[in-house]
């Protein structure tokens, strides 16, 4: 009797142990530092013939971060692009020059960012002007995304790829 008892211990003492092992593997993890990519807040409604000029943004909160690749896509039936701008793009150096194509609908860039790399939100990448084309209600959206951590390996970075609903409305004249 005795002898099954002291098993019986030995067995709950060990389960313990076990569970104390993996209650601190569990705790001791680190989560993977995120980025994301979207735009800047452009909300209201937009007339057809209006202007809407937005952001294409980084934010990375964690971790530095220096380079940085995307393609957005919009509808060219809905939207055209007017003009779109570097300028106070917190990229220093263009990969791949911006470009965008009004009959395909897309926006591609890529670029880096020197040391000390760029941690924080809104970081600007691109300024975009699009005319409204239409009154529906139309999407931006990345395809693609890529960021790469300023840790001297180029580690990729979970990112999260933002999605914009444009409300695009039919001006009632009387």
């Amino acid at each position: 009797m005795q002898n099954r008892l002291s098993k019986k211990v030995v067995s709950l003492a060990t389960r313990y142990v076990y569970a104390i092992i993996l209650l601190v593997l569990l705790f001791s993890i680190k989560t993977a530092d995120a980025a994301s990519l979207g735009f800047s807040d452009v909300s209201g409604n937009y007339a057809k013939g209006s202007e809407i000029s937005l952001d294409i943004n980084v934010l990375s909160l964690e971790q530095s971060i220096n380079a940085i690749s995307g393609a957005v896509n919009f509808s060219p039936d809905q939207l055209e692009i007017i003009s779109f701008s570097k300028n106070d793009s917190i990229l220093n150096y263009w990969v791949e020059e911006p470009v965008f194509s009004n009959i395909s609908g897309t926006i591609d860039f890529a670029g880096i960012i020197f040391n000390p790399g760029f941690v924080g939100e809104n970081g600007k990448i691109l300024k975009v002007k699009f005319k409204v084309k239409t009154d529906e209600v139309s999407k931006l959206d990345f395809s693609n995304g890529l960021v790469l951590a300023n840790d001297g390996l180029g580690t990729s970075i979970p990112t999260t790829l933002e999605s914009k609903l444009l409300n695009l409305v039919k001006v009632v004249t009387k």
